[in-house]
């Protein structure tokens, strides 16, 4: 089916960000077809549907790359007890008791939920970070299935921790990465961990040998608390970045979550071989800012605006939420 949505503002985004006032995108099926002027492509498309975007706003959907579906579930929650003091606490309180109280019919509806608001929201790509210890085997292909259902796109990962069992999850995260393989341009896996601090040096072997072998990328939160940092110095001499380099888990494909403390990194040490590192954030604190990036080294969107910025010797850092490239006609 081919529409036209017309009379709109049009943000094309991309190398080439374009604004086109009174313009008009029109779809084929699921591929942009054309942009332009709303007159022209009137003219050009006659017997599209049309559908009337005056005084809106027309642009690319929106890519949240980070996301835990389940935790939708916490809303408005107030765990009984004694309110958490630290980071620790408040996994320990709220979220680890949450996922491993999730049921089968938990894990679709805490995945239909937020894939409502992200439709609702303009958000049409997600990339979810998934756990239910007591649910685990299948409950990737559950949420593949709500994704699907909802016509949007994601990218599925389960949590890997030594937290309950060691190594628990790495059977699924095989599984669902050898069903899916590259992708189907729907539906994509990634190789999930949880956090430095809840894998063994043997279970961050198996997950990156795995995802090696198939060619995928690793989803990890780095450094979401200088818990994970002290961690990680105690038991193996380094900061979190530099263990998890080390053990191969960065690389162009590789997402690290969070990596707020400003000393997540040791950059006294001699230059590990040059990689990339992809960083979510969500939101740019003094906290965050001075560990980004070095301004020598090349980087992307929001990380170019952030003053004393520094890294991991020889790595490049890239936000995945400020990437150059996505845009209509890219």
């Amino acid at each position: 089916m081919t529409i036209r949505f017309e009379n709109g503002i049009v943000a094309t985004l991309g190398k080439k960000n374009r604004i086109l006032w009174n313009a008009t995108v029109v779809s084929d099926g699921e591929k942009v077809a054309a942009i332009g002027p709303a007159a022209e492509m009137a003219e050009r498309f006659p017997d599209a549907e049309s559908v009337d975007c005056s005084g809106k706003i027309i642009l690319p959907g929106f890519i949240c790359t980070h996301h835990h579906f389940y935790s939708t579930m916490a809303r408005g929650m107030a765990p009984p007890g004694e309110p958490a003091s630290n980071f620790v606490e408040i996994l320990e309180r709220l979220w680890w008791k949450l996922d491993a109280a999730l049921s089968e019919e938990d894990i679709t509806l805490s995945a239909q939920i937020p894939l409502i608001d992200c439709i609702r929201n303009g958000t049409t790509t997600i990339i979810d970070h998934h756990a239910s210890p007591g649910h685990r085997d299948g409950s990737l292909d559950q949420i593949e299935s709500a994704v699907r259902q909802a016509g949007l796109r994601a990218s599925l990962c389960y949590e890997v921790s030594d937290r309950n069992k060691p190594g628990a999850g790495i059977a699924e995260n095989e599984r669902f990465i050898k069903k899916v393989g590259h992708g189907d341009g729907q539906i994509a896996a990634m190789m999930g961990l949880h956090a430095s601090f809840t894998v063994s040096d043997e279970t961050l072997e198996k997950c990156v040998g795995i995802a090696k072998d198939a060619g995928v990328g690793c989803h990890i939160h780095v450094a979401e608390d200088a818990a994970d940092r002290k961690d990680s110095l105690d038991k193996y001499g380094v900061p979190t970045v530099n263990r998890l380099h080390s053990a191969g888990v960065t690389g162009e494909k590789s997402i690290f979550v969070h990596c707020a403390p400003p000393k997540s990194v040791n950059t006294s040490r001699t230059s590990p071989p040059s990689t990339t590192i992809r960083i979510v954030f969500f939101m740019l604190t003094p906290m965050l800012t001075p560990m980004l990036t070095s301004p020598s080294l090349p980087c992307s969107g929001a990380l170019r605006r952030c003053p004393g910025r520094r890294a991991v010797p020889g790595a490049r850092l890239r936000s995945h939420v400020a990437e150059d490239h996505a845009g209509y006609g890219q």
